[in-house]
């Protein structure tokens, strides 16, 4: 039946629109605009201007307008007051739109990184190695860069929580109170109205800031934020019908001479510029009925949203300076709640309309991963429940194959009933795309080691999403490589790897924590395995793998040490660490094990041993590390063990020991054994939370525990030889990866100073 909303007088001519499906139920699929309910009085328009994090100044008018029983009939708002203007469209009271916007995190909206724990863990290792932050893509012989510097992902994310699962509008005369959003057509530079369809996508597009948000595409035009052209909507307030209009106007004001100092301040006032050209074009269709009200921000920020409590504040004051015009449209009490009443009851109409199940998920899928494995990993079925965390959750898998410019998900009602409709747009400048890392390791007393690598990646090299890469790394140590890695069959759960890598390196050989020998050598590797992938989080492989490799020694009186050396392993990986160095919460384990046969001639490292001899050894490595924070202390845990058992007393493969957080106090890789173990404890305080009131920017203090030793096959593993050590540091993370500076010191005197910047610890 159809919802039947209580009024005084009689009914707009439209009532609200509903459609009765046998097979799915009663479902909302309209509200009309919810004209005058008391036609005898004034209609009051609400016209809501851009100013970024200055919007809770909007929020503090609008409680005031509450308090003083003045309803709003119409609303039209730009950027960050299409923000708050939907969601008091929607029917929310301004202590929830208040209570939303601060819970919202927007200002994690202005980063699309995706959370290292959320990606699959094939693509967290390599992001590990390959750390610096750029986007390029490659296609058609071309390199192609992104459109902005964010695409929008996260603040879509946060808008969508903010709003709800809402199914698209006809027309936006619909809501509880009828709405309009404003942006610009960055084709054109015309103001562009959106009055019916996806709110959310509606309210992102008035805030797409041009050149750091990519542009949202609604209906063949690219949308930036409605600020260039009519930052204060006044006209379109008018065009709804509003006989009086309240214009709330946070505004940015021009900097003075002092402030022009920087190309950035430049372009920010000739920002400004326009948009007060526009706002004062507006002004002028103020009539004396009208009321204007300018709260004092400027002194605040666009983009800092510690500033919300402050621009609240600001808007408080400003609305009580006005208290006495704006009583002049106040309505009586019983009438303003039976009006509150009924924004509430069509609020509830479209949440109730929300909950019902979908009766089927459509996927528009713009890109070459397949539909299959897509549906696969979204993970909802047609006729589900779907709450709004379990669709973000959704959106989020998807978004995290780290494929994807833009994933978007919205609800319409069709004639089968709820539809979910899943768009996934594959990123412009990809598939092939290119990779960068860099790490800088100094300890101050041996030749700092600093490597740069480069990665292309050629996406669908076969029909199910196969890939090429291929890597090349200079500096200190030199290598090479190449993968081919191949998905079997749909949900892309099984694949087949097979890979080559060549690795040149020159390193000393420690006695006692001194350099004493020099050598260089060179590694063929080349591994085939089936690997499945276990959940987003683990895999286990299987495969084949042979080793050649020569070792030029400088102390060697007989030959250089050859080997081939093919074997079996099987690998199993888990990861769950929101960082891989210096992480505040999760776990990662890795387990190997490698039956090698191992063909060695030539001296050993050391020079004191020939051998020609073909025997087997087994390997068994185990690598845990574990995290846990509260507040801004935070525990990390790191258990490494190696385990060496061969036919003879002699193999070539082995473990290390050494450098910072590994043994601190001793060089990068001072100690060499065919069996270790080591254990760590790390305290770490955030000082970017506590002192510096950083909450997206860590800086740790900290200090660690730590013990370990190596030992070579013919040696007994005891726990008395067991090495102390231990660090204090400060660290943080860089867009380079982690930046640290420490200090450490081990049993024996040996003590390190430690630098290091990029890849992970």
């Amino acid at each position: 039946m159809i919802p039947d909303f209580p009024r005084t007088q009689p009914p707009a001519p439209a009532a609200a629109r509903l459609v009765y499906n046998s097979h799915f139920g009663l479902f909302l699929v309209l509200l009309l605009a919810t004209s005058p309910v008391f036609a005898e009085r004034p209609r009051i328009g609400l016209a809501l201007s851009g100013g970024g994090a200055k919007g809770s100044a909007h929020v503090a008018v609008l409680e005031v307008l509450e308090a003083n029983h003045i309803p709003v009939d119409y609303i039209a708002g730009t950027s960050i007051g299409a923000y708050v203007g939907g969601l008091y469209a929607l029917g929310y009271s301004a202590s929830e739109v208040k209570k939303i916007m601060f819970e919202a995190d927007l200002e994690r909206g202005f980063s699309d990184t995706i959370d290292r724990q959320d990606l699959p863990y094939r693509t967290k290792q390599q992001k590990d190695r390959f750390n610096v932050p750029i986007e390029i893509g490659f296609r058609a012989g071309k390199i192609r860069l992104p459109g902005g510097l964010l695409y929008g992902q996260t603040m879509s994310s946060i808008y969508r929580s903010s709003v709800g699962n809402v199914a698209n509008f006809t027309s936006f005369d619909d809501l509880p109170i009828p709405f309009r959003a404003v942006a610009t057509d960055l084709a054109t530079g015309d103001a562009v109205v959106l009055d019916s369809g996806n709110l959310v996508k509606s309210m992102q597009a008035s805030s797409a800031v041009p050149g750091a948000l990519v542009p949202v595409e609604i209906q063949g035009r690219y949308l930036v934020d409605g600020g260039l052209s009519e930052n204060l909507p006044i006209s379109q307030v008018k065009r709804m019908g509003a006989d009086i209009i309240i214009a709330i106007d946070i505004s940015s004001p021009l900097l003075g001479n002092e402030a022009l100092e920087s190309s950035i301040s430049v372009l920010q006032q000739l920002s400004n510029l326009l948009i007060l050209q526009n706002i004062e074009r507006q002004k002028q269709l103020l009539s004396s009925d009208d009321i204007y009200i300018r709260p004092d921000v400027s002194q605040l920020s666009t983009t800092d949203f510690g500033d919300l409590p402050k621009a609240l504040e600001a808007g408080e004051i400003a609305a009580q300076l006005e208290i006495e015009e704006l009583r002049r449209i106040s309505i009586d009490a019983d009438e303003y709640r039976q009006y509150h009443q009924l924004k509430r009851e069509k609020l509830d109409v479209i949440k109730r309309a929300g909950r019902q199940p979908v009766a089927k998920v459509i996927l528009a899928n713009r890109s070459s991963v397949s539909d299959e494995f897509l549906m696969a990993t979204f993970g909802i079925l047609d006729g589900s429940y779907v709450s709004e965390d379990e669709l973000a959750a959704a959106v989020s898998r998807l978004y995290a194959l780290d494929r994807f410019e833009r994933v978007d998900a919205e609800f319409e009602f069709r004639e089968e009933g709820k539809v979910l409709v899943v768009e996934a747009t594959e990123k412009s400048w990809g598939p092939n795309h290119f990779e960068m890392g860099f790490g800088w390791e100094d300890d101050f007393t041996l030749d700092s080691v600093i490597n740069l690598d480069f990665a292309y990646i050629r996406k669908n090299i076969t029909d199910n999403d196969g890939e090429l890469r291929t890597e090349i790394g200079i500096g200190t140590n030199k290598r090479f490589s190449s993968e081919v890695h191949l998905p079997l069959g749909d949900p892309q759960l099984l694949y087949y790897s097979a890979s080559y890598e060549y690795q040149n390196e020159s390193r000393d050989y420690f006695i006692r924590n001194q350099p004493s020998v020099f050598f260089e050598f060179d590694i063929h590797q080349v591994d085939m395995s089936i690997g499945y992938n276990l959940q987003n989080e683990s895999i286990i492989e299987a495969g084949i793998t042979f080793a050649q490799a020569e070792y030029d020694n400088e102390l060697s009186v007989q030959d250089d040490l050859r080997y081939d050396s093919p074997g079996i392993f099987l690998t199993y990986g888990f990861d769950t660490l929101d960082r891989r160095s210096f992480p505040t919460r999760g776990n990662r384990i890795t387990l190997d094990i490698i039956r090698w046969e191992e063909d060695v001639r030539g001296d050993l490292i050391t020079g004191t041993e020939s051998i020609a001899d073909t025997y087997r050894s087994t390997q068994y490595l185990a690598d845990l590390r574990t995290a846990t924070s509260l507040g801004e202390h935070g525990l990390v845990g790191k258990l490494s063990l190696a385990y060496s058992d061969s036919e003879t007393n002699q193999s070539v493969h082995y473990s290390q020991l050494g450098g910072f957080l590994n043994l601190s106090g001793y060089h990068k890789n001072a100690l060499i054994g065919n069996s270790k173990v080591f254990g760590m404890l790390a305290y770490q305080y955030d000082l970017g939370k506590s002192l510096l009131g950083l909450t997206g920017f860590p800086v740790y203090i900290g200090a660690s525990i730590e013990s370990g030793n190596v030992w070579l096959i013919d040696e007994p593993i005891t726990l008395d030889d067991l090495i102390p050590a231990g660090s204090i540091f400060l660290s943080t993370d860089s867009k380079l990866g982690p930046l640290a500076l420490g200090i450490g010191f081990a049993e024996g005197d040996n003590n390190s100073v430690y630098f290091y910047l990029g890849k992970s610890i």
